[in-house]
């Protein structure tokens, strides 16, 4: 599983005629890795070396591979490959190095943190300019001013002078 094989593919007396296959890196069915594809061809030999990886466990066939020589369509014969996994679950798996401890500074921080930071401080104001609005932003209702209310406090003030009296008296002088 993981490792390395090399399928070669040689196709000789050519004769000069052109040889059509699957591009590179586009023979091998999905689940193959294709590492490498190399191609090369002469007047009479036609040559194809394909390196590949399997990285999961199973049977997997590489198929019946076409060439196209000419007017012909040469076929590969099918290949069977068996991918095992010869990690057993008792293995301990080592690294090969001990992991750096790096030391960070403010600055790094900032780096890392800016965006959080500035999302949390543009939170925070929006819901202070929130209760702001709600606490002084509403203005005070008054109550409506009628014109009946302002006409009887009038004639309330000019019952507090009595110059409603002055002009009965004028009244009755004419009567």
């Amino acid at each position: 599983m993981g490792e390395v094989n090399h399928i070669v593919v040689t196709i000789n007396n050519l004769h000069n005629e052109k040889v059509s296959a699957a591009p590179k890196n586009e023979l091998l069915p999905f689940h193959f890795e294709e590492i490498k594809d190399s191609i090369a061809q002469t007047q009479d030999v036609y040559y194809r070396r394909i390196e590949f990886a399997v990285f999961d466990e199973g049977k997997f066939t590489i198929p019946e591979l076409e060439f196209k020589v000419g007017g012909k369509v040469l076929k590969t014969i099918p290949y069977e490959i068996d991918v095992i996994n010869t990690a057993q679950k008792s293995d301990a798996i080592n690294d090969i190095m001990n992991n750096k401890d790096v030391k960070l500074e403010v600055t790094d921080y900032w780096q890392l943190y800016k965006l959080y930071i500035l999302a949390a401080i543009a939170l925070i104001c929006l819901i202070v300019a929130i209760i702001v609005f709600v606490k002084y932003g509403r203005k005070k209702k008054s109550s409506p001013v009628v014109a009946t209310n302002q006409t009887l406090k009038e004639l309330d003030s000019l019952k507090k002078k009595n110059m409603w009296k002055q002009e009965t008296t004028v009244h009755s002088m004419w009567n």
